[in-house]
């Protein structure tokens, strides 16, 4: 029985150490896009030269434009981080929380340092859908 309890809390740890919460240590209050008040309203690629890079989402909040996070997405639709209006940029770790990367003054240039490519220029091309004219 003494075996057994020892046993028994190092499967605990385990298991509790795999669970995934939503917290912010880095960073101001996890702000998630998919609740139901958020409303997708903008999809650009990130483009280095004509490669494209990564991918941007913008969301609002509620009905006020001034509302609102951009999201940026690697190719494989991962997660990288957030940009808020205030321009400061987090990225964001696979078990929750977020860092500071960045507050530079244009998209650009916060984007490129959440990639890790502080010196690289990028362009935003919005994506056009059948909705949009394209």
């Amino acid at each position: 029985m003494t075996r057994i309890v020892p046993a028994l809390l190092a499967i605990a740890l385990v298991l509790a150490s795999c669970q995934v919460t939503e917290r912010s240590q880095g960073g101001p209050v996890v702000i998630r896009p998919d609740t139901p008040e958020s409303t997708l309203v903008g999809l650009s690629d990130v483009l280095r030269g004509k490669e494209r890079v990564a991918v941007l989402r913008r969301y609002r909040f509620g009905e006020d434009d001034a509302r609102y996070v951009i999201r940026i997405y690697d190719l494989r639709d991962r997660p990288l981080g957030y940009i808020l209006p205030d321009g400061k940029t987090y990225r964001v770790r696979a078990h929750g929380g977020s860092d500071l990367v960045s507050s530079a003054t244009t998209t650009e240039k916060n984007v490129a340092a959440l990639l890790g490519i502080p010196r690289t220029p990028l362009r935003i091309k919005p994506v056009k859908g059948p909705s949009q004219g394209g």
